[in-house]
């Protein structure tokens, strides 16, 4: 089964790099992001009044400087952008509709009020005040698609979301792809392809018996290659394409049937020219060799000039990785590394094609080799197997690289802009905060980590109350948005959110360290959750974290002068 995020059938030109370049991310924030076209992202810092270029069709919105709020609580509330950028072959143009039969639109909410009619929503397919869609959200934690229709509206259907509730900040994200709208909450799926038919019109925000403050409005479509997961599990390799022809699906995984010099399955990937071509990018697949010879070898081809000149990247049972550039009978191993590589059983790749060639297996770098492409930029990617009848699973084609493998030990100062907050040194060959302020914040390395990665280090609090915390960050992207684990000297734990400058606390525990006694925490962020481990023990398990995605890893302290040592970051499986 192939799970694919949207593709846009859409003409993109040259002028989709130059537009999504307009809206620079913020210089914490991490970019391995899917390939999008931005096409309006607003924050509304330092706007006051009626932001540009929004609309107000019901009830009373402004802008207070920090957010953009419905402020009186009237039976219903809407408003809604009135001018979209688009594009002609006379240059980008405006239009007063969203011209995007796909797109995604995500916002910032927080329903200031209680109660099951206290509703807050994104608005789509607006025409005039009494014909849109949108999806509304209770502060009780119910999510409504609804459509009002000549002036009545109707409920389509109703669903449960968690991360909501009153004065809480939660992330929406509705996308419109055909006719189907699928909802997200904080990342977690709430609406999946329900089916709704109609289109166009214009996209904005609403509320109902409620006030309530919106931030961070973003609207993109997608662009390029996408990308997809294929699991094998339906029985079919949704676009795959073997040139020998000997590539079956068999029991849910992707088998080479013959032992033969060379076998290819080249899967669904649009290697594109211009400014939707694929420039980088992360593979993800499972392998399993059955046979133990040297010359026994499953791998990914990922650069090709011709049928006969490759790379490729090859596992060998006899305990060995390699890159070799094949070229005719000629094969030239440019890098071969020591690694047990098991014989007939399962092993996890992740190769990443970006900053040279890196190779990790079940979560453990290997090497990272530069490689310079036969044609300059990726134009090919296959499964391949020399002379053994490999499988394959799980394979999932993606932007999102391994977190780097990094022991940071504080042997020498710490670098630009690591320093966020506060006052510190690595004196005795540990990160030392000196300042014990009230929020100090430190990123070493510039560690950037989206999902799937292992965060961990020794801390050792000095001082001896309750407001006197150390910890671990992650997902930082600013001062105002950031998750932290932290741990008061008095046995107190805490895995707290902040985001627009408030914190949440998401999770609280116990824990048995006094002051100055050193102590292991590890941070566990797969997809949208997160475990905490304190000394080899779970903390907190499987928190809901997806109201941030990626970003920066590094310590904090609150009202505590503290150390840190060995910080190490690995991907996980």
């Amino acid at each position: 089964m192939t799970v694919h995020k949207g593709f846009g059938a859409i003409g993109v030109f040259v002028w989709i790099a130059t537009l999504a370049a307009g809206y620079a991310a913020h210089a914490m924030e991490f970019p391995a992001d899917v390939p999008t076209a931005v096409v309006h992202s607003q924050d509304f810092a330092g706007v006051h009044g009626l932001p540009n270029p929004w609309q107000v069709s019901l009830g009373t919105w402004h802008a207070d400087g920090q957010t953009y709020d419905s402020v009186v609580a009237a039976r219903a509330a809407v408003t809604t952008i009135f001018e979209y950028q688009t594009f002609d072959f006379g240059g980008p143009s405006t239009t007063d509709t969203l011209p995007w039969p796909e797109y995604t639109l995500a916002a910032r909410l927080r329903n200031q009020q209680s109660g099951a009619a206290a509703l807050a929503g994104l608005v789509y397919s607006y025409v005039d005040p009494s014909n849109y869609s949108e999806v509304a959200f209770s502060a009780t934690g119910v999510a409504y698609l609804r459509r009002m229709f000549r002036g009545e509206m109707q409920t389509l259907a109703a669903a449960t979301y968690a991360g909501g509730g009153p004065r809480v900040w939660f992330v929406a994200a509705l996308t419109r792809a055909g006719n189907s709208v699928s909802v997200s909450v904080n990342g977690v799926p709430v609406f999946t392809e329900a089916e709704q038919f109609g289109g166009g019109g214009q996209v904005g925000l609403s509320t109902y018996n409620t006030t309530a403050k919106f931030n961070k409005v973003e609207i993109t479509f997608p662009f390029g290659q996408q990308p997809f997961t294929e699991t094998f599990s339906d029985g079919i390799a949704n676009d795959f394409f073997s040139p020998e022809g000997t590539f079956v699906v068999s029991n849910g995984t992707y088998v080479d049937t013959a032992v033969h010099k060379i076998g290819t399955a080249y899967p669904p990937v649009a290697f594109a020219q211009g400014s939707q071509g694929v420039y980088s990018y992360t593979v993800r697949v499972r392998m399993l060799n059955p046979y133990g010879g040297a010359g026994n070898l499953v791998g990914i081809l990922f650069d090709q000039l011709s049928e006969t000149n490759y790379h490729e990247v090859v596992f060998l049972p006899t305990g060995f990785v390699q890159i070799r550039h094949v070229n005719g009978s000629t094969i030239d191993v440019v890098k071969s590394v020591p690694y047990p590589v098991p014989r007939n059983a399962w092993f996890q790749v992740t190769m990443d094609l970006g900053a040279g060639v890196t190779v990790n297996i079940n979560g453990n770098h290997v090497f990272t080799e530069q490689v310079p492409l036969l044609t300059g930029k990726p134009e090919a990617l296959a499964l391949i197997t020399h002379w053994t009848p490999g499988r394959f699973d799980d394979f999932k084609f993606g932007y999102d690289p391994p977190v780097r493998d990094v022991v940071q030990t504080f042997n020498s100062p710490l670098g630009s802009n690591e320093v966020q907050s506060g006052t510190w040194n690595t004196q005795g060959g540990t990160l030392n905060n000196v300042s014990a302020g009230i929020a100090d914040i430190a990123l070493p390395g510039l560690i950037g980590a989206s999902n799937d990665y292992s965060f961990k280090g020794r801390l050792l609090n000095q001082y001896g109350a309750s407001g006197n915390l150390v910890g671990l960050v992650f997902s930082y992207r600013s001062p105002e948005d950031y998750f932290e684990a932290v741990f008061s000297p008095t046995g107190q734990a805490y895995l707290n959110l902040v985001i627009e400058g408030t914190r949440y606390r998401l999770a609280s525990g116990a824990h048995a360290v006094p002051k100055n006694v050193a102590f292991d925490v590890e941070i566990i962020r797969k997809g949208t959750t997160a475990t905490v481990i304190v000394n080899g023990k779970p903390m907190f398990q499987n928190v809901q974290v997806g109201q941030l995605g990626g970003g920066v890893l590094g310590v904090v302290s609150h009202w505590a002068k503290g150390r840190w040592d060995n910080l190490v970051t690995k991907e996980v499986l």
